[in-house]
């Protein structure tokens, strides 16, 4: 088994299709065809299926996606330690943060320019999805880092509290904007939420559950451009925090209104994998994500958020700061 052939298989499954792993790869098809053909024969196991819908991975082959990723990641980390062994105060080496689609939308462009700006050396990877599925990620060590919706510890995870978010309802109604409106009111009216378990549907069911309310849910939808288009075009009312509203719809405007009895809010963290090595451009990249994040709430473009009091409290780590940034302090 040779690691271009793990490369190969990951290529394969992520885009569905050998000619675009072909293109992506720079790589000829029928070569890639054999390479996958060698990797099936030694481990007497079919990989792929090919259908008129693209390549899909079996069993045996979802298995070993896993585990090249696995592989190749701790094989970019010893990479990354030889380079810095060399280059004690150099920061290199390839980070995989994981952001839920609402923080992305407030979150990935400026800490993309923020780590560029800071440290050229790190090739830093985002991965958007689901909160869930980034957990499996977080665990599976396909992904160094990730933002999550909780503020507790959990089994394999190192949680790192950063802020609360306020939920509000979220409508084409105008003429309310900014009006405090009850959980009981929103149950009067049709309602579109993610679907169990989404972290922001559990904070709204166990809120429903604790006062018997039942909610209008009219359909359960795991989009944020779906959300924020069903709430612009009037089909629904839906729950988001300020930071999936800080992009356009295309549909129309949304109006926001603080929901009060109760106030519903949901936690964000800094999770890493518990035991996983943290190299320096690991440690260099919490530090911007964290300060990224407290410098967002403080200036006021992060609405709706109240840091966590260890974070604002924080000051930054020296030793994390590029040389090139630090002062010289000047004879005198």
């Amino acid at each position: 088994m040779e690691l271009r052939q793990l490369r190969y298989l990951i290529s394969i499954i992520d885009f569905g299709s050998f000619s675009k792993a072909s293109g992506q790869l720079n790589v000829a098809q029928p070569a890639l065809s054999q390479q996958i053909a060698n990797l099936e024969s030694e481990l007497e196991k079919p990989l792929l299926v090919r259908s008129a819908r693209g390549v899909s991975p079996t069993d045996a082959g979802l298995r070993l996606y896993r585990q090249a990723q696995i592989i190749l990641a701790h094989i970019e980390q010893a990479k990354s330690d030889v380079r810095m062994a060399e280059f004690a105060e150099q920061f290199v080496g390839q980070v995989s943060v994981g952001l839920p689609t609402s923080t992305a939308t407030m979150v990935a462009l400026p800490y993309i320019q923020r780590m560029r700006s800071n440290f050229p050396g790190i090739h830093l990877r985002i991965v958007e999805a689901l909160s869930g599925h980034l957990i499996e990620m977080l665990l599976n060590n396909r992904i160094d880092l990730a933002i999550q919706f909780r503020s507790e510890a959990a089994a394999g995870l190192q949680v790192e509290p950063l802020l609360t978010e306020e939920l509000f309802w979220v409508s084409s109604e105008a003429e309310t904007k900014g009006q405090p409106i009850t959980l009981a009111e929103i149950a009067k009216r049709p309602l579109t939420v993610p679907g169990k378990p989404h972290a922001m549907r559990m904070v709204i069911d166990q809120a429903c559950q604790e006062r018997n309310i039942e909610l209008n849910i009219v359909a359960d939808v795991d989009s944020l451009p779906a959300l924020r288009g069903i709430a612009a075009t009037g089909i629904a009312g839906v729950v988001l925090p300020q930071s999936a509203l800080a992009e356009s719809t295309g549909y129309g405007e949304l109006f926001s209104r603080p929901i009060v009895e109760p106030r519903l809010t949901r936690p964000l963290a800094l999770c890493r994998s518990e035991g996983a090595p943290r190299s320096r451009a690991m440690q260099a990249a919490e530090e911007v994500l964290r300060f990224l994040v407290k410098d967002l709430v403080e200036v006021g473009t992060w609405k709706g958020a109240t840091l966590d009091p260890a974070l604002s409290g924080r000051k930054p780590d020296k030793s994390l700061t590029p040389k090139a940034k630090r002062r010289v302090r000047q004879p005198g």
